[in-house]
This record gives C-alpha cells, sequence and structure tokens, in this order.
C-alpha cells in the first residue's frame, strides 16, 4: 500500500515535467496544480508502464519509463509541501501544537 503511494506521487511528477506542467522553482508551475488532462505526454508514459505489465521487474519499468529505477518520496513531499506550510502556520498562530515542534517553546 504504501509502495504504491510512494509510486504514484513520483510517477505524477515525472507527468507533469514530461507534459510541461510542472517545473521546479517556478512559482507558476507547481506540482500540487499540474493537470495532466489530455496531456499525451503524460500518456506516453502510462503506455509504458502498461506495456510491460508484470513481465518486467518494476525497476526496469520505471527506469524506462520516468528514468529512475528507485522509489524516492521526494515527490510526495514535495507535492504536500504547501499543506504542511499552511498546518505549520497555523499551528504557530493558533498555539496549536499536536506533535510537532517548531523551535517555540
Amino acid at each position: 500500500y504504501y509502495f504504491g503511494t510512494v509510486l504514484q506521487f513520483q510517477i505524477h511528477k515525472a507527468m507533469c515535467l514530461a507534459s510541461g506542467q510542472y517545473r521546479p522553482n517556478d512559482p507558476n508551475k507547481l506540482l500540487h496544480k499540474c493537470d495532466i488532462y489530455r496531456s499525451k505526454e503524460a500518456g506516453a508514459i502510462v503506455k509504458k508502464i502498461m506495456e510491460s505489465g508484470s513481465s518486467e521487474n518494476w525497476r526496469d519499468t520505471l527506469s524506462l519509463a520516468i528514468g529512475e529505477n528507485k522509489l524516492d518520496g521526494s515527490a510526495l513531499r514535495e507535492f504536500f509541501q504547501p499543506l504542511e506550510e499552511w498546518l505549520r502556520n497555523e499551528n504557530l498562530r493558533t498555539g496549536q501544537f499536536i506533535g510537532w515542534n517548531y523551535g517555540m517553546s
């Protein structure tokens, strides 16, 4: 289950990059706002993944599709970074600290 979640965000990031809907460090092309609907580039990645089915090792399939062969959780963290930032600020504003400490005593 967790493997699939990490992989989902990693593939989503690759599709967003390929379609031009996401550019690192561009505030107008953020990962969490990426829309790959009807993207031929994103579709090509899905096609590469689906073509191999279960006949290939997942690492080989991932490498062929997105150029990476290891799981990487950074896409998941990046996608939810705006929410994490909002929660941090909201907790600081309200004084609600539920399991997080942002350096304030």
